[in-house]
């Protein structure tokens, strides 16, 4: 038994050598040299990627948010003029505007806001805004939200009626498309801009009834003219003049005269009361013919 045991330690002696030597050889090749270090491939940016950029402080946060309030085009005087000082100032001025600063001006500015709305209104806008006044700050937003124009819709329907009772038929017409609209923006646009349009239609059509008028009342008196002077031309020739009956038995008269006279009936004087009685007949159809165109004339 003993000399068994002895064996397997002695091959166990024997072979170990070519167990471990190839091993050792193969890690000797893979060792890197003495002070080389791997390659740092981390540390190197993808191809095509940005660098990073540092995020920004907080002051620059709060700079850029002054800055867009003031490009805020709603923004009122008081706030701007507060957030430019405190652009001009550090960055504790910065942020002691955008937390105290900001809420106070805006409060005044629409205060202000508020009162002018008010001054340039109709009594129901008068009226919201006292109300407003009268309440919370909540309710002057809210005047400024919606109750302004609700209460300039009511003042606009009142002004609207007064334009139509006072306007001609265009004026009127128009008024009464605006009036039947539920849109407050068209009773507006009617004020501002529409009644003037239709105002001056009603003086073009008022202005071209007129000079159709004159150029009828010339046209009238231009025949009045001309047939007074046809007949004055007519009772100058005798060809339709008009002889009175009275006249007309003085002729007669003086004609029977004259045929005594040219037979020898009579004397002289037939003769001379015969001219006599033409003269006269003609005489008095001359003034009737005069009188006449006189007439026409008027």
């Amino acid at each position: 038994m003993k000399l068994v045991r002895v064996s397997a330690i002695l091959a166990a002696v024997a072979i170990a050598p070519a167990v471990l030597l190839p091993s050792a050889a193969h890690a000797a090749g893979n060792a890197q040299p003495a002070g080389a270090a791997a390659p740092d491939t981390a540390s190197e940016p993808a191809a095509g990627a940005e660098p990073a950029t540092a995020a920004p402080t907080q002051e620059e946060q709060d700079r850029a948010a002054v800055r867009a309030i003031l490009d805020d085009a709603a923004t009122g005087r008081g706030v701007r003029e507060a957030a430019e000082k405190a652009l001009a100032g550090s960055a504790q001025d910065v942020r002691h505007f955008l937390d105290v600063d900001l809420e106070r001006a805006r409060r005044d500015d629409n205060q202000v806001r508020a009162t002018q709305i008010m001054s340039a209104g109709g009594p129901a806008v008068r009226k919201a805004a006292n109300e407003a006044f009268n309440g919370t700050y909540e309710d002057v937003l809210r005047f400024l939200e919606v109750g302004q124009f609700v209460a300039r819709a009511q003042d606009d329907r009142v002004q609207l009626v007064q334009i139509i009772s006072a306007g001609g038929p265009e004026v009127k017409r128009a008024g009464q498309i605006a009036f039947g609209s539920d849109d407050p923006g068209v009773l507006r646009k009617f004020i501002e801009t529409g009644q003037f349009e239709a105002a001056a239609k009603d003086a073009a059509n008022e202005a071209a009834n007129e000079a159709a008028k004159a150029a009828a009342e010339a046209a009238k008196g231009t025949a009045g003219a001309t047939a007074g002077a046809t007949a004055a031309q007519d009772a100058g020739t005798g060809v339709h003049a008009v002889t009175p009956a009275a006249v007309r038995t003085e002729v007669n008269t003086a004609a029977d005269t004259s045929e005594l006279a040219s037979t020898g009936g009579g004397d002289g004087l037939g003769w001379e009361l015969g001219g006599s009685a033409t003269a006269l007949a003609l005489g008095a159809g001359l003034l009737l013919a005069a009188r006449r165109r006189t007439a026409d004339e008027r």
